[in-house]
């Protein structure tokens, strides 16, 4: 019987430590994205007046990745996908 109860409870053990690796990586995925929403934002042309599409990046969590005021980027442009990058300075 003992035995039994043992068997239960290290699959319980089991079970509940699984979940706590789930929810820890699901923590940990939510903290490393972002979820931004796509602006309408109105663009003067010589003649007339259109509206682009925009995204604004801001908060201290850029400057915690190294994304500090006055450094530049480098965007890459696929399919469905941008890839910020920061520039690497030039040693002369």
């Amino acid at each position: 019987m003992s035995y039994n109860l043992l068997t239960i409870l290290s699959y319980n053990l089991l079970t509940i430590q699984i979940l706590l690796y789930l929810c820890h990586t699901i923590i940990s995925q939510m903290k490393n994205s972002r979820k931004l929403k796509i602006h309408s934002k109105f663009q003067t042309r010589t003649s007339n007046h259109i509206t682009i599409p925009s995204l604004k990046l801001e908060g201290k969590w850029l400057e915690k990745l190294g994304f500090e005021k006055g450094k530049m980027v480098i965007v890459e442009q696929k399919k469905n996908r941008l890839t910020i990058t920061l520039e690497k300075i030039k040693n002369h």
